[in-house]
């Protein structure tokens, strides 16, 4: 954020050292069974989890509507939730189609050598592609995001996913589901710019050269459908929900986790290189070897002061 002034004065925005500055702690969007929901009110409990919403719940939630596509985009910029988790439909992404999938890493939105699009692919990248740029909008504000996918995935070979997953503070990683209880491996990854989730990333332990345990296979004439497949292990939902309480329990005094470099820091951003990441953040990276740049402590607020040398 940039204020007039005799000097640019840039804020971190993030407000997650700030919980109760939220009317919700967690939304789930394109919640399917809203297994994740149920976790997560489990352990922080109901009033501060927001409904969970999905078309098949109601028209109001189908993000393929341009009403509904629009109120999400101001509802993200009103800053009303914490933490933001999306899992756009995986049915025509994911290679368990076999014969049937019509896209490709190199032809992402759909391939057409294999015929004319069905209606699921283009509904499915429209949504795929709206979905990025809600978790870019609750990034760029400075409230957290997840959105779940399946791996691999075309979908990160989208130009609005690849420039997500390339803003600073923004990382992905993968699961396995049989690290949480389930009997097939069905490797999922997860966009985010929330570090306390980084304790859901399990690989399972089989390699080439040692097998740990066996996996029911998944897809057409194999031992389990697709459709039998659940969204997430209620293990991993649990797994989650711990995560996200521990952090809102303590997610920092007086700073948010990216801002800070050390705990017992009095002024966390005085180191150059702190102070360069929030530069790019700010999409001051262009220009700031030609800058002075300080960090002052203002009304409780660390700021990163900008000004031509």
């Amino acid at each position: 954020m940039t204020l007039k002034g005799p000097s640019d004065i840039v804020k971190c925005n993030r407000k997650w050292h700030r919980m109760d500055d939220y009317k919700y702690l967690f939304r789930e969007t394109c919640a399917g069974s809203a297994n994740l929901t149920n976790a997560v009110k489990l352990v922080i409990g109901s009033e501060k989890v927001a409904p969970p919403e999905d078309r098949k719940y109601n028209k109001q939630h189908d993000l393929l509507v341009d009403r509904v596509y629009e109120r999400k985009k101001k509802e993200a910029k009103d800053r009303d939730c914490f933490l933001n988790h999306y899992a756009p439909e995986c049915a025509s992404f994911t290679y368990a189609q076999a014969q049937h999938q019509q896209r490709s890493m190199k032809a992402p939105c759909g391939d057409p050598d294999a015929g004319e699009l069905r209606p699921k692919v283009l509904d499915g990248s429209k949504l795929a592609v709206r979905v990025a740029a809600l978790c870019e909008i609750h990034h760029q504000v400075g409230d957290a995001f997840s959105a779940e996918h399946v791996f691999p995935t075309p979908m990160l070979q989208f130009e609005s996913w690849k420039e997500l997953v390339a803003m600073p503070g923004v990382f992905s990683f993968t699961w396995d589901n049989c690290q949480f209880g389930e009997q097939y491996l069905h490797r999922q990854i997860l966009v985010t710019n929330c570090p306390f989730l980084a304790v859901l990333a399990k690989d399972c332990p089989n390699t080439p050269q040692k097998r740990v345990h066996d996996h029911l296979t998944i897809g057409f004439g194999k031992d389990i459908q697709t459709t039998d497949v659940s969204a997430y292990a209620k293990r991993w939902c649990r797994a989650y929900a711990r995560a996200l309480d521990e952090f809102v329990q303590a997610p920092g005094d007086t700073l948010c986790i990216h801002c800070q470099t050390t705990p017992a820091a009095a002024v966390p951003l005085r180191r150059r290189e702190a102070v360069r990441r929030c530069a790019e953040a700010v999409k001051l990276v262009e220009w700031f070897d030609g800058m002075e740049v300080d960090v002052e402590t203002r009304d409780n607020e660390v700021c990163l002061v900008v000004r031509d040398r």
